[in-house]
């Protein structure tokens, strides 16, 4: 049951993530992988922080800290991956996504941790 809950919970925490990503450059008409204006790119950090630690914290929340822990490390590879794939294009959403969106993530499964934590001494 734990092992159902920690893919489950992943799922939901990386989904949330990739969908909104995707929502974001769909709704506003920029490119993720063409060079973009400084605002836009600033814009994109920081809706990817919010929706990486929202992401990180529902993980965790439903499948544990490792759970919350791997949506960080799949939004690392999954970055990697995409700009060892594809050299052509300048790489600031995967830089984005390296620096700032899995720290977010990670970040998210600790305030979950210790939320319960806070909630069994309280």
């Amino acid at each position: 049951m734990k092992a159902l809950l920690a893919v489950a919970g992943f799922l939901a925490g990386y989904g949330l993530s990739v969908v909104s990503g995707i929502a974001l450059f769909q709704l506003s008409g920029h490119a993720p992988h063409f060079a973009q204006p400084f605002w836009f790119m600033a814009m994109t950090a920081v809706y990817g922080v919010a929706f990486s630690i929202a992401g990180g914290y529902i993980a965790t929340w439903i499948g544990g800290y490792g759970a919350g822990f791997a949506v960080g490390v799949a939004t690392f590879v999954v970055a990697m991956l995409s700009a060892l794939g594809d050299r052509s294009h300048p790489h600031w959403s995967q830089v984005v996504a390296l620096v700032f969106m899995c720290p977010a993530a990670v970040l998210g499964a600790k305030l979950r941790v210790r939320r319960q934590a806070g909630r069994r001494l309280g």
